[in-house]
């Protein structure tokens, strides 16, 4: 309710989305669960280069783009800090 989102609560809804996407159980994302998707963008999330996304990577991507995001290092993402992050990871950076 304080107008930011702070990691711990980009952590939940990162597990949440994840478990959802998760549709066949492994505990990995394949590129068929994601659907539509830039496969640059999941090639630069699949550090390993298996072909799939775990948890822990989808979650080293997403910290690095918190706190790349979090300007004004308050330790929480306000809504005009996400859209910078999404503009960066489109390649659409002002």
């Amino acid at each position: 309710g304080d107008g930011l989102i702070n990691e711990a609560e980009m952590t939940r809804d990162a597990a949440a989305g994840f478990a959802a996407l998760d549709k066949d159980g492994s505990g990995t994302l394949s590129p068929m669960e994601l659907g539509e998707h830039d496969p640059a963008l999941f090639a630069k999330v699949d550090a390993d280069g298996d072909g799939l996304l775990t948890f822990k990577e989808v979650m080293t991507n997403k910290v690095r783009a918190f706190d790349q995001g979090d300007r004004d290092d308050d330790g929480g993402l306000s809504f005009d800090e996400m859209v910078t992050i999404v503009d960066i990871e489109t390649g659409e950076a002002r």
